[in-house]
């Protein structure tokens, strides 16, 4: 066969034994004419079109797995996976910088947190083993789910810490409710990190990917873990690299990821709700996902408000318990007109002694402490 999927040779044979060499070899030129039409690598011209192996370029969109709707423009947002809670505000609060609590202080806390009409509240939750246990938590979850208040877990480690009982933790919250899992914190930061390395964005996706792949398979939502504003490495840049790299490694992932933000306020602004450093740092955070992944994805402010190690809790304690009162306040009102993608806000922090804590360090900015409620309290309950 030709490589024109022409065969002359038989017919050749015929016309050389009946009419003799000359027409024979007209018949030859004939047929290499047509053999010429045939193979021509002139679009226009060929009999034959033998597709590429090599396929045409595309843009390939970015999957969104079911059930979340097509993501334009909101990518999961607007899909139904991420769950809000009744009468949703937005408002939320830092439970404690530890877990689990006693009944009694769970009961009292969760009351104090309805009657603020918060409705999301961030728990840090541990893996089973060293001194915890699977069920330490279920009694504070189930006040939380008859509150209608959404429960937010960290799971507590630091990066690379995470086994085999990861699993088993995400199946147990998963029955007692849990929707959101936050993997991880402050990974730009060295001494949030277990294991040896470069400690960079690619070296967390490593460790966070299978974390993640985890809580889906249980029908979690994954979120990235929260950055410190103030970290070693810029935190929107450690975001932007985070976000590119599930985009190329899980898109699938991607789709039912959710930010975790850490919106601290480092200054005093002016304007305290529009501040891009601080309150509003989840603004450059969905730009970072607009630009990477070409869609919004949805963050929850799981720290905020006056950092606890903030120089003015010493300096100036008054007046730095009325900036948070007034800061908390001013954010909760302007939660109303939040956009889509910022599920909730939940600034720290809620109790810490009062809770059973023992670390100093945590004592500054709890809303509760032994010597008196603080001021915000009074703030956040004047709030309709």
């Amino acid at each position: 066969m030709s490589s024109y999927g022409v065969n002359p040779w038989p017919a050749r044979a015929v016309l050389v034994g009946l009419v003799g060499l000359p027409l024979a070899l007209a018949f030859v030129v004939l047929v290499l004419f047509g053999g010429l039409l045939g193979g021509s690598k002139d679009s226009s011209t060929a009999l034959l079109v033998i597709p590429s192996r090599t396929p045409t370029p595309t843009n390939t969109p970015i999957p969104s797995p079911t059930p979340v709707a097509t993501p334009t423009p909101a990518f999961a947002v607007a899909g139904s996976a991420f769950r809000r809670p009744a009468g949703d505000n937005g408002r939320g609060v830092h439970w404690a910088p530890f877990s689990p609590q006693r009944a009694d202080q769970v009961d009292r806390f969760v009351r104090e947190v309805a009657d603020l009409h918060l409705h999301w509240v961030l728990v840090i939750v541990y893996l089973p083993g060293d001194g915890h246990t699977l069920t330490e938590n279920d009694y504070l979850l189930a006040a939380l789910r008859r509150q209608r208040i959404e429960p937010i877990v960290r799971v507590g480690g630091a990066v690379g810490a995470y086994d085999g009982r990861l699993a088993s933790l995400v199946q147990h919250l998963r029955a007692q409710g849990v929707l959101y899992f936050q993997l991880y914190n402050e990974p730009n930061r060295p001494d949030e990190w277990a294991v040896p390395g470069r400690h960079d964005a690619a070296q967390y996706l490593d460790y966070w990917l299978p974390a993640a792949q985890t809580v889906r398979a249980y029908g979690g939502l994954p979120g990235l873990g929260a950055l410190d504003p103030a970290g070693s490495e810029n935190d929107v840049d450690f975001l932007r690299a985070v976000l590119a790299g599930l985009l190329a490694r899980a898109p699938a992932v991607a789709g039912y990821t959710w930010i975790a933000c850490h919106n601290y306020t480092l200054g005093e602004p002016g304007n305290y709700t529009g501040d891009l450093d601080g309150f509003a740092r989840f603004t450059r955070y969905a730009a970072v996902a607009r630009a990477t992944l070409g869609a919004e994805l949805p963050i929850i402010c799981t720290e905020g408000g006056l950092y606890s190690g903030d120089a003015r809790w010493d300096t100036d304690y008054r007046r730095t318990t009325e900036l948070q009162a007034m800061w908390t306040a001013a954010a909760f009102r302007w939660l109303a007109r939040r956009p889509g993608y910022l599920l909730a806000y939940c600034p720290w922090l809620l109790a810490n002694r009062e809770m059973g804590g023992h670390d100093e360090r945590w004592e500054r900015g709890a809303w509760f402490r032994p010597d008196g409620v603080q001021p915000v309290v009074a703030r956040v309950r004047e709030i309709q």
